[in-house]
């Protein structure tokens, strides 16, 4: 069942007196507890989609439904994690995280909730700690846990591993897979790195700057963990760069 359905989107922006396209009649399906990158070369307008889709920015036309409806920001339906982690300076790691939950609930089960997802991240002994004590990854491992504690339907992430070393950054998709598998939850990840890709998704989406068409690989019969030195990813790596 499809989660999220584009129909002829188009996005322009005004620059002077110029009216310039960055995405033109697009079209594509997301379906329920589906893992999804989207790659593209930069100024495809990847970054622009996600936030058309967030409700941060408004298309010129064409629909973007959710669940069928015209979506609008409400119910915590869809959160979003950005290429830096926009943690409050003056919050502890925990109170960060808690955030965007109701403030007066208190109950056993959500609190139960967000335990489990800071054990899962590997945040316990940083909870008292300020964001500015932080390294890099660990800091975007709380920007995660913010996301996905409110249990989001759609959650968007745009490049949030793009600053991190390889050994963290491998360390934090797995965490990321292990908590999309024992939730209830879709995602979109923007990313650059084919590798990345391949590891996460099962679909990969590829968006062509020229025209704004798509191509998408379905992968989801590819099983987890996936191995890169395989004949089958690095074939797939090529057809994928291919598509460019």
């Amino acid at each position: 069942m499809s989660l999220l359905e584009i129909h002829n989107v188009c996005k322009n922006f005004k620059i002077g007196n110029e009216s310039v396209s960055v995405l033109n009649d697009l079209t594509l399906t997301v379906n329920k507890g589906e893992l999804v990158c989207l790659l593209g070369v930069s100024g495809c307008g990847k970054t622009t989609f996600l936030r058309l889709i967030s409700g941060l920015e408004k298309q010129t036309s064409g629909t973007i439904l959710i669940n069928g409806t015209q979506y609008k920001i409400r119910n915590r339906t869809v959160n979003m994690v950005f290429q830096e982690p926009r943690l409050f300076p003056w919050l502890s790691v925990q109170d960060n995280i808690i955030f965007g939950l109701k403030r007066n609930d208190h109950s056993k089960a959500k609190n139960l909730k967000v335990t489990e997802i800071i054990n899962k991240l590997g945040l316990s002994p940083y909870i008292h700690e300020m964001p500015y004590k932080l390294s890099g990854g660990i800091a975007q491992r709380v920007a995660l846990a913010r996301a996905i504690v409110t249990e989001p339907e759609l959650l968007l992430l745009d490049e949030p591993f793009s600053s991190l070393d390889s050994i963290t950054k491998n360390s934090i998709m797995e965490d990321l897979l292990d908590l999309w598998k024992s939730a209830n939850m879709t995602i979109i990840h923007v990313t650059h790195n084919l590798d990345e890709a391949i590891m996460l998704a099962q679909k990969i989406i590829v968006l062509k700057y020229r025209n704004n068409s798509t191509e998408c690989f379905d992968i989801m019969n590819l099983s987890y963990p996936r191995n890169p030195e395989s004949d089958y990813f690095k074939e797939l790596k090529s057809k994928v760069f291919n598509s460019y």
